[in-house]
């Protein structure tokens, strides 16, 4: 070979190997080079949808419950004026030991012959049924991290792995309600002590769940109607044109984690599919305040309730995700998609009124950016 066909094979070899080279890095900058990188990581903005919140009792219970009078076990009263409830026993023979009343005059009857304990309630009707009020779009976000485990070049490219995401969302409402024509009524309801049984001497009366020997002497046991249920009550006062108004306020934290596996198919060269479901999680810190306020009519006068509190709450459940990738560049792409998350249904009782969330069925819409590594 002489001297002119050796400077040619060097041309040759250097056009190929050059041409190689770009062939390579044209190869690595192709769309479809993209969609075979093995991990990624997305930051996502959320709305979430059909999750609903309400508040539960709004003016519709007994003034036991707003006054906040405890038994020695720490049960709420039952009764404006005492309590009846189930002892130890399972109120054996229909008779319990867990009662209590506040004044003398409500025992009447003969001594040593028969006696009856009288018991009120008070409540007001017509103030109307909660509303739920969460159904606006929350506003949240989430951070995503898939790990690819693998490939089916025979299933169109199809890569499987593990997904894990964190998220938040805040909840948060606000309920008010106005009636200007809501009915008090106070009932009286009359239990009777065994023939023969002499009733407590002493008011207030605070008998223990646990029964005699543990506590407020004398003892005396109570004659009850069977499965819990009250006697026939009898209407002792009732006054209409009271004005109600209430202001219920509820916040909450929803702090979200999932985990799950993972499948992800190109539809095209900048294109993919990305199907996952699996393992759900919440973190709720939620607290909420309300105030109510009953104003007689006839200028006699308002009554003003209120009360507040704070929980923290684990929910559990599961989600199923559906996105859609398109490729920007070798590292970037744009997503979006919607997912499913079923995490139940959360109750809690905030100092007398009870916050009901239904997050079986939340619906969040997703948009964001992912970057492949």
């Amino acid at each position: 070979m002489n001297k002119d066909h050796c400077n040619l094979a060097v041309k040759l070899a250097s056009a190929v190997l050059l041409t190689g080279v770009a062939t390579a890095e044209q190869d690595q900058d192709s769309p479809s080079y993209y969609i075979d990188s093995s991990d990624s990581l997305t930051l996502s903005m959320r709305f979430g949808l059909n999750m609903s919140g309400k508040f539960l009792g709004t003016g519709g219970s007994p003034a036991p419950y707003d006054h906040g009078a405890l038994t020695p076990n720490g049960a709420a009263y039952n009764f404006d004026n005492g309590y009846v409830l189930t002892d130890v026993s399972g109120n054996n023979n229909n008779q319990t030991y867990y009662y209590g009343f506040d004044n003398e005059s409500q025992v009447t009857g003969s001594r040593g012959v028969q006696q009856y304990l009288n018991l009120d309630r008070t409540a007001r009707s017509a103030v109307g049924n909660p509303n739920d009020s969460l159904y606006d779009p929350r506003i949240g976000a989430e951070l995503t991290y898939n790990h690819r485990l693998g490939a089916k070049d025979n299933w169109h490219h199809l890569s499987y792995g593990i997904e894990v995401a964190a998220n938040y969302t805040p909840l948060s409402f606000s309920d008010s309600y106005v009636n200007g024509n809501v009915t008090e009524t106070t009932s009286q309801y009359t239990y009777a002590f065994p023939s023969g049984v002499t009733a407590p001497l002493t008011a207030p009366f605070q008998g223990a769940y646990s029964g005699p020997g543990s506590g407020g002497s004398p003892y005396a046991i109570l004659d009850v109607p069977p499965n819990g249920q009250l006697p026939t009550p009898t209407i002792i006062s009732q006054t209409a044109g009271y004005q109600f108004i209430a202001q219920q306020n509820f916040n909450a934290d929803l702090w979200g984690f999932r985990l799950g596996p993972y499948l992800e198919m190109p539809l095209s060269k900048r294109l993919s599919v990305h199907v996952s479901g699996g393992f759900a999680v919440g973190l709720l810190d939620a607290n909420a305040s309300w105030t109510e306020t009953l104003t007689a009519p006839n200028g006699g006068g308002s009554t003003s309730t209120s009360g507040a509190g704070k929980n923290f709450d684990v929910l559990y459940g599961e989600y199923a995700r559906l996105n859609f990738a398109y490729q920007l560049d070798r590292h970037w792409a744009a997503e979006i998609g919607a997912q499913f998350q079923d995490l139940g249904t959360y109750s809690h009782n905030f100092g007398g009124r009870t916050v009901q969330l239904d997050l079986s069925q939340s619906i969040f819409v997703e948009a964001g950016l992912t970057y492949r590594f």
